[in-house]
């Protein structure tokens, strides 16, 4: 199917999306009737604490926003003129009107989970994933018969999306490299995906989420500026926006956080990213060092081998980063 992209309304659109849509409200009927549990079980640390952040930092598994940007502007925008309309105004038209439906439907779709794995999560709290949550739920509403039809829900959801991908992707390296036709690129990119899902749902979310942490504010950004009036629709501004989200970004994805030694070497120093220097006023809220002695007194200045503890970048650095690019 993903070989031929400008058809993916016909197949998918009118046959297997209303299918999966549906598979879905039968899931959430059963447990809207039968709820498994009173009320919706104790949330975790992180969600009890920062619902929203935790919610918005977990909603970048589903990469809508980082497959919108390509797929908004060259699948959907295919199919369009496929239908005939070839004006770009038109097609802008289209496309927008499309962007909007998909946002109401996934709003209610992603409201109908989240209400029923509140419910699932207080009948079995040591659900470690969505999957596992909703295999639950679906066993304990339907049982075989709830099987079957998770499975057609999972199939129906993954085959969507890896054909949607699989298009935008290939179409987006077809056009950087054209001298490599596109089903070699969409193949690859197929083959590719089937051995990286051998890893397990829990080992890719694991993999990918420094990924896009590191990825989705810069889409966020993007989008934000393409809303801006056409005064600043300027090279400049997307180039310094995006230039210094990504800084902020990637420098809080990577594993550059320091650590603590529980039992440093004799002379070793420790960065500390929490703690201020007062010998050391440049340094102070990012990264100032602290001497330590050995026996004979001889002072040294290097970094432990070993490191056990770890600590979250300085949040003075992080938050400076951010507000400069805001503005």
């Amino acid at each position: 199917m993903a070989l031929r992209p400008e058809k993916l309304t016909d197949r998918l659109g009118h046959v297997l999306c209303p299918a999966l849509i549906a598979l879905i409200l039968i899931l959430f009927a059963g447990c809207l009737l039968h709820p498994v549990a009173a009320q919706y079980g104790t949330p975790a640390a992180a969600y009890a604490q920062l619902p929203a952040l935790e919610g918005i930092l977990g909603g970048y598994q589903t990469m809508d926003t980082l497959a919108g940007l390509n797929f908004g502007a060259v699948i959907i925008a295919l199919n369009i003129q496929a239908l005939g309309i070839t004006e770009p105004k038109a097609v802008r038209q289209g496309t927008i009107r499309a962007g909007i439906l998909a946002g109401g439907l996934l709003l209610v779709i992603y409201a109908m989970l989240a209400h029923v794995g509140a419910l699932t999560g207080a009948a079995y709290p040591d659900c470690a994933t969505g999957a596992e949550t909703l295999t639950a739920l679906a066993s304990a509403l339907f049982g075989r018969a709830g099987q079957v039809l998770l499975a057609a829900i999972f199939l129906l959801a993954c085959f969507n999306t890896c054909v949607g991908l699989i298009s935008c992707v290939g179409q987006y390296f077809h056009t950087l490299l054209p001298r490599i036709p596109y089903p070699a690129i969409a193949g690859f990119f197929a083959a590719a995906s089937m051995l990286i899902s051998n890893i397990g749902l829990a080992g890719i979310i694991r993999l990918s989420t420094p990924v896009l942490h590191a990825l989705y504010p810069v889409a966020i950004v993007l989008i934000v500026l393409s809303f801006l009036p056409a005064q600043f629709q300027k090279r400049p501004a997307y180039v310094g926006c995006v230039a210094l989200t990504a800084a902020q970004s990637v420098l809080a994805a990577l594993p550059l956080t320091t650590v603590f030694a529980k039992r440093p070497a004799a002379g070793a120093v420790r960065l500390r990213l929490d703690r201020p220097c007062p010998r050391r006023p440049w340094d102070r809220g990012f990264l100032p060092l602290t001497k330590r002695s050995d026996a004979a007194g001889h002072r040294f200045f290097r970094l432990t081998p070993h490191f056990t503890e770890a600590t979250s970048l300085s949040k003075a650095f992080c938050t400076r980063l951010a507000t400069v690019a805001l503005v």
